[in-house]
């Protein structure tokens, strides 16, 4: 497979695996996971749409234009974002992992910086715990 003349995807080849009534695609380089211009790895629902798509360089997890992982609702609402670097949780200006409800808001997030937890912020954040009182904020213990 040549995706736009890039040497290092030259040699990926497409596997779809279908399952009972779900399917995946992978993007594999040998034997590892590993696209270069898209997801490598695309889990779908029975009704065909996406359920799951991750990125991987090399048999890792790796993207730096975007979350690396994405989950999605059978609605097509993102389920969850994950950003990693080389295999790790990794995001700098944001949280490196949001799970997100049903309705689209947020859910919980976590902080990570080179597959570590960031203690710079509160590195969890669980947004069902947050009571909103006229103009403040407060957190349920």
């Amino acid at each position: 497979m040549n995706n736009d003349n890039n040497n290092d995807d030259n040699e990926v080849t497409m596997v779809k695996v279908q399952y009972d009534n779900d399917y995946c695609i992978g993007y594999l380089k040998g034997r590892i996971l590993h696209r270069l211009n898209g997801p490598a790895f695309i889990h779908h629902y029975e009704s065909g749409l996406v359920e799951c798509e991750s990125w991987y360089i090399n048999g890792k997890l790796h993207r730096l234009d975007g979350p690396a992982k994405i989950e999605y609702y059978e609605s097509g609402l993102v389920k969850s974002e994950s950003w990693y670097i080389n295999g790790k949780l990794h995001r700098l200006d944001a949280p490196a992992k949001i799970y997100y409800q049903i309705d689209g808001s947020i859910h919980k997030e976590y902080w990570y910086v080179a597959g570590k937890k960031h203690r710079l912020f509160d590195h969890t954040v669980d947004y069902s715990k947050i009571i909103k009182v006229e103009s403040g904020v407060w957190f349920d213990d």
